[in-house]
């Protein structure tokens, strides 16, 4: 038997999203998409908040992606995340590999 251990995390900031569908985007809420096909993109600004030891204070997160009849079914899921501070944005566009990140 696999043991699995919580990662503690925490974010607190703002979001909004644009989609194709009704707002907010269903698929958000694993529902969905309200006319077949989802086109989405959500944009969060992290004002304080970790992964686990990770520090996530600052960071701006965009993301895309191109979803057919169920939230399941995505097809491209495009991140860029970002500090102010940081001019090097850093990217993922792998959805095998949501977590890998590398410099823009």
């Amino acid at each position: 038997m696999t043991t699995t251990t919580a990662v503690d995390w925490h974010l607190r900031g703002d979001w909004f999203d644009v989609c194709s569908c009704k707002l907010p985007c269903p698929c958000s809420f694993a529902q969905g998409p309200v006319h077949g096909v989802c086109l989405f993109t959500l944009v969060w600004r992290i004002r304080d908040g970790h992964f686990g030891q990770v520090d996530l204070d600052g960071l701006n997160v965009v993301s895309g992606n191109n979803s057919i009849s169920a939230p399941s079914s995505t097809k491209l899921l495009s991140s860029i995340v970002f500090r102010e501070s940081d001019p090097r944005p850093w990217r993922t566009n792998d959805r095998h590999r949501p977590h890998h990140l590398e410099s823009a």
